[in-house]
């Protein structure tokens, strides 16, 4: 079959093949640049209109002229200049093009390419031809013997997969942002602090029911609680196998400082022990082959049933919430500080190598109880881990790469912020579970005679609440923006007057016999908490317990010249020993401090927190002559109860329903 063949300059025209060669070699262009060139080639020497030219390249469509002019520009570029070094194309301005070189026409058939001898003049050309031949391919006509084009193709792949790469790996991967946060429990008997854990379909979590931890489960889209039983009096929540049939969880046995462990069925049945394992803060490896927990100070790694146990490490402060790494080979858990209780967030291999601590000078030291970074987890490519400063609290995120091709930025992004308490979180592909805990308060008077809790001083959000001795005043601590503020007014809420300022906290009132100071519990950022007086008056509260003694729950002494209040008791010859509580008297004149007679101590066989009772501590109201035994916990502290002098009512912070709800951020 022979083809119709153009030739000028180096270049050949196949106008079969729709090909343009250079020297043999295929010139890359499109199918529509080669159409154009087709019609000018055809009728060289002859000014084509841009309309006819148009209609030839798009006989079915209908296009703008920029179109055309695009292809022009094309043509130009790929064919350079001519002989004379001038363009092949000429540009007649507003009508159309005209191609001026010498053209040789010539037929190609199986056997190669015949091409006359002598050029075709421009004038001699054929006229226009209105036969538009569709494009069938690049392939070199027969005996033309072009060179493969593949090359190219691979080098421009190749090309173009570099500049893509290196876009990826300049521009790190976008901040990812939380899209909606979803309660999804409503009956307000979470544990703050409880570890979540799930089997992908359901929570786990602990809730408190009847002053006892037990386990409840939830489905991970919401709905109603189910419990969980267990043959526990109280149970903590450890974590889950990676199979999801068995859960890591912890038992109390009375007497002992740290849980028990077990493994318990998710199915129901018999829990088993983790041979003689004592411990907390435990956490199941990916591959279920290992458990890691905390006994004492020191981070251990044991089998599933309790035998090749190992020290990995000693931390400094209490471990909490360990957690495995997805490869793993490091252990990811969180300590309680020794000096102000903060929380810090650390790494260690596995085999107990390289412990350091993570975020180190991230973010302004912690200040306050609970400050600082704890309980991470991974979603996708993000780390995801709890922050609190000031009591405020957060979740960030720190890219990790993982199978992104983007340059991970190691810069934390924080995707949220709560005035909820927030201690744990889990992560579940894009979707981060967390339990969060907030108080509702309103101050309410509990009138004797109706038997009812009424409003008091306008419902005030208030809690800490003391009573001058002449019943004609009332101080108390209202929470705002996170900062506890000591407030005083008489009884009727007029001459109302702010005694504290941020950053300073306070809490836990008390009016001295002659109503002209208020000792209180005062916590500054980055310091122990400890006991101060200020005027009633107002003016700078004057610390009066010795720094680094943490002193709490102050009253006064009948006449008034000096205080008793609870702190750690220094054992001789050591220093504080924050285990054993007892009662201090300060005599305010001479400033001497000596330990009060006459303490209890006793450990909570449920939670092993210590409880202690102080029978000094003497709150002795002039018309009701009682004293008030103080009990305390390091764990939590309720809301407090005071007589006013006319005996008829009480008055107390009255809490709300607490919702301690199980919430999810989808990222």
């Amino acid at each position: 079959m022979n083809r119709q063949m153009y030739a000028f300059g180096p270049f050949l025209l196949d106008a079969g093949q729709r090909v343009v060669l250079r020297d043999g070699r295929p010139v890359p262009l499109t199918p529509k640049a080669v159409d154009t060139l087709l019609v000018l080639v055809r009728n060289a020497g002859h000014l084509v209109a841009k309309d006819d030219l148009m209609k030839e390249v798009w006989p079915d469509a209908f296009v703008e002229e920029v179109n055309l002019a695009k292809n022009i520009f094309v043509l130009r570029h790929a064919l350079g200049n001519g002989e004379q070094g001038q363009n092949y194309i000429e540009t007649v301005p507003k009508r159309g093009y005209r191609f001026v070189a010498g053209v040789t026409p010539g037929v190609a058939d199986g056997e190669g390419s015949r091409i006359a001898t002598e050029p075709q003049s421009p004038a001699a050309a054929p006229t226009p031809s209105k036969e538009i031949i569709e494009h069938t391919g690049a392939r070199a006509p027969a005996g033309l013997k072009p060179r493969p084009s593949w090359r190219l193709a691979v080098l421009l792949i190749a090309l173009a997969l570099a500049l893509g790469l290196g876009w990826l790996w300049l521009f790190p991967l976008p901040p990812p942002t939380v899209l909606k946060i979803t309660q999804i429990t409503h009956f307000g008997r979470v544990a703050p602090a409880t570890r979540l854990v799930t089997d992908g379909t359901r929570i786990y979590f602990e809730e408190m029911r009847g002053g006892r931890s037990t386990l409840a489960a939830v489905p991970i889209e919401g709905g109603e609680p189910a419990v969980v039983p267990t043959p526990f009096p109280n149970t903590a929540l450890h974590g889950i196998s990676p199979d999801h049939a068995e859960l890591l969880v912890g038992s109390y046995p009375g007497g002992s400082p740290e849980p028990e462990l077990w493994v318990m069925p998710t199915t129901g049945g018999s829990p088993r022990r983790v041979g003689d394992v004592t411990g907390h803060g435990a956490a199941w490896s990916r591959d279920g082959q290992k458990i890691a927990y905390f006994s004492g100070s020191g981070l251990y790694v044991v089998k599933p049933d309790g035998s090749d146990r190992r020290h990995v490490a000693t931390t400094e402060g209490r471990g909490w919430y360990s957690r495995w790494a997805p490869d793993g080979q490091t252990l990811l858990f969180s300590t309680f500080g020794s000096d102000i209780p903060s929380l810090l967030l650390w790494e260690v291999d596995a085999k107990g190598g390289n412990l350091h601590r993570l975020l180190a000078g991230w973010r302004e030291p912690p200040a306050y109880y609970g400050d600082g970074e704890s309980d991470g987890d991974w979603a996708g490519n993000y780390f995801v881990f709890r922050s609190t400063r000031a009591a405020m609290a957060s979740i960030w995120a720190i890219a990790e790469g993982g199978k992104s091709l983007h340059r991970p930025s190691r810069a934390p992004v924080q995707l949220m912020t709560t005035d909820s308490s927030l201690w744990s979180l889990l992560a579940v592909k894009d979707r981060i579970f967390y339990p969060g805990e907030k108080d509702v308060r309103e101050l309410a008077r509990y009138d004797g005679r109706s038997k009812q809790f009424v409003p008091y001083l306008g419902g005030v959000r208030a809690r800490d609440v003391d009573f001058s001795s002449d019943g004609q005043w009332v101080a108390y601590v209202v929470p705002n923006m996170q900062q506890n503020i000591l407030w005083r007014s008489r009884v009727d809420g007029r001459d109302r007057q702010q005694l504290t300022f941020p950053p300073m906290q306070a809490g836990q009132p008390r009016w001295s016999p002659d109503g002209r100071k208020i000792a209180f519990d005062g916590i500054v950022p980055g310091k122990r908490g400890g006991i101060c007086l200020v005027s009633s008056e107002g003016g700078e509260p004057e610390p009066v317990t010795p720094p680094g003694l943490d002193s709490t729950f102050p009253d006064w002494s009948p006449g008034g010249d000096s205080l008793v209040f609870n702190a750690p008791v220094r054992a001789p010859g050591s220093l504080l020993n924050g285990e054993n509580g007892g009662t201090y008297q300060l005599d305010l004149k001479t400033r001497g401090l000596s330990v009060f007679p006459g303490y209890l101590e006793t450990r909570d066989p449920v939670s092993g927190a210590v409880y202690f009772a102080t029978l000094g501590a003497v709150a002795a109201h002039p018309d009701l002559r009682w004293a008030t035994t103080c009990l305390s916990t390091r764990r939590t502290h309720a809301g407090n109860m005071q007589w006013h002098r006319e005996r008829a009512h009480a008055v107390g912070s009255h809490p709300r329903p607490r919702r301690m709800p199980a919430r999810t951020a989808t990222a």
